[in-house]
């Protein structure tokens, strides 16, 4: 839910892959609603303090293509303020 997730975000939010940055939640939501989902994603590891959260997960794209993710989180006033993503390519299903 698109909208739901928006309520979680600050409105500075700041949203960095390394190849793709935002630096406003509704741009993000916007992209984010553009992209095809994910199937079969596994979290592979959590870590949470009070402020902050990494995430490691994996899943495979539409076209078949298997990716790990590391999620770096950090909260400020109850909302998401950064995001940094770390994508790693695993494998190409032929």
């Amino acid at each position: 839910d698109h909208k739901e997730m928006r309520d979680y975000l600050s409105e500075q939010l700041e949203f960095n892959t390394g190849m793709q940055k935002f630096e406003d939640a509704e741009e993000f939501t916007d992209f984010f609603r553009k992209l095809p989902p994910w199937s079969k994603v596994t979290l592979l590891d959590s870590v949470f303090t009070d402020n902050k959260a990494a995430l490691l997960y994996e899943g495979v794209s539409e076209f078949g293509a298997k990716f790990r993710v590391a999620e770096f989180i950090t909260i400020s006033n109850n909302k998401i303020s950064q995001i940094n993503i770390v994508f790693s390519p695993l494998s190409q299903q032929q």
